[in-house]
């Protein structure tokens, strides 16, 4: 039996799984030996959507194991160092030193609204939760607008996706024209996509989370206290609320969707074609 390198996902977050993919396809780049990719279960139905590796499990593996490697370990590091690199490379030093190297999408099913915008209002820390998303959704209602949610939203006009499976919130992703999101496991994926997705971010630095990403584009909150997630002083006022975040304006993110367009050329392509020319750096 061929040996194998064993990747294990040790966190629960959606976003730390889909980030250490980037660890398990540059493993594969540089290693002889297949990689299995052991995630959290409730992530496997959004990584094995990704060409991360030779075996997705969320399970035990009974093969042959030549190294084993916690990526996740790199997290002590990150916030040691206050996030000086990106996720993904700290993730990586804990994967036999790859590069991070964004997966190839596996062909998807298609979209039933090529070129809308997705909007994900929801965070699971409510520190992450940005105030202004119903208003912003008004502000977009020339547009075909869809709300990710995993929980029931109210309020909004547009139409709302509650919960649907991981295969058809990636089709809907993949050929989407942008993606607005808090920094959640969403914002990841979409990225992950190749599509344009902001990620509007006040305690975390969205430059150290997603600056792996090519097609990420993160907007800082606005007060001198952003990033304070690596900062030794407290903040005790904050309490679960981030002032900073709050700061985004509706305007500003409604600019920076102005600002993306995919080229036309890739209009009639297939769409995981797509998205693997977004990684890229081609579109």
């Amino acid at each position: 039996m061929t040996p194998v390198n064993l990747v294990h996902c040790s966190s629960t977050g959606l976003g730390d799984n889909i980030c250490i993919m980037q660890a398990t396809t540059g493993l594969r780049a540089i290693s002889p030996y297949p990689v299995v990719y052991k995630c959290h279960p409730n992530a496997l139905d959004w990584v094995s959507l990704f060409d991360c590796a030779d075996i997705i499990t969320a399970s035990h593996f009974d093969g042959v194991v030549l190294h084993e490697y916690f990526p996740f370990n790199g997290y002590k590091v990150e916030l040691a160092e206050k996030g000086k690199r990106t996720r993904a490379e700290y993730y990586c030093q804990f994967a036999g030193n790859a590069k991070p190297v964004l997966p190839k999408v596996k062909p998807l099913p298609s979209s039933p609204y090529p070129g809308c915008i997705c909007l994900v209002p929801r965070a699971n820390w409510r520190v992450r939760q940005w105030e202004h998303w119903l208003t912003l959704a008004g502000m977009l209602g020339d547009h075909k607008v869809i709300i990710l949610t995993d929980k029931k939203c109210e309020g909004y006009s547009c139409e709302v996706w509650q919960g649907k499976p991981a295969i058809e919130v990636c089709s809907l992703l993949s050929e989407a024209n942008a993606c607005c999101s808090g920094d959640t496991g969403i914002a990841h994926i979409s990225a992950s996509l190749g599509t344009k997705t902001i990620i509007l971010n006040g305690g975390m630095r969205g430059a150290s989370i997603y600056g792996s990403y090519p097609s990420a584009i993160p907007i800082e909150g606005k007060l001198p206290c952003s990033g304070c997630y690596w900062v030794d002083t407290a903040f005790p006022d904050c309490g679960q609320r981030c002032r900073s975040l709050q700061e985004i304006t509706c305007e500003e993110v409604i600019d920076a969707l102005t600002r993306i367009a995919l080229p036309v050329v890739f209009a009639n392509r297939p769409k995981q074609q797509v998205c693997n020319l977004r990684n890229d750096g081609i579109a």
